[in-house]
């Protein structure tokens, strides 16, 4: 009975296995002749030609990225400013419009809050 078993369960998995290989497995491509290659690498060259023909264009199309100093490509972009020395921070640009910042307010002051650094007390309980 034990070998009966064990044949069956290697016939089954056998079978399995076969099965999964000849649905997931990659198919074999036919071999290509010297002029398919030729061919295939004709096709390749006019496309990377073709790639990049389009990139130039877009390349004409974008600004030219900017440089300290000289006015921006983009209309109406400030011009780029001066790098500061290193270990320098920069000053901040004003900002029309924006509302000038002051003093913090003064906290209001909760009724029956420690101070700063104190523990509260701990209400009696009855």
């Amino acid at each position: 009975m034990n070998k009966i078993s064990l044949a069956v369960s290697v016939a089954t998995l056998a079978a399995a296995s076969f099965s999964a290989n000849a649905w997931w497995a990659n198919p074999q491509a036919p071999c290509l002749t010297d002029e398919q290659k030729q061919a295939m690498a004709e096709q390749h060259r006019q496309q990377m030609e073709q790639f990049a023909a389009h990139q130039a264009r877009w390349a004409q199309r974008l600004p030219s990225p900017p440089v300290a100093g000289q006015p921006s490509a983009i209309p109406g972009f400030p011009a780029f400013p001066e790098a500061p020395a290193f270990g320098q921070m920069p000053e901040m640009p004003a900002f029309p419009g924006a509302p000038a910042f002051g003093q913090m307010p003064e906290m209001p002051a909760f009724p029956g809050a420690p101070a700063f650094g104190q523990m509260p007390e701990m209400p009696a309980f009855p």
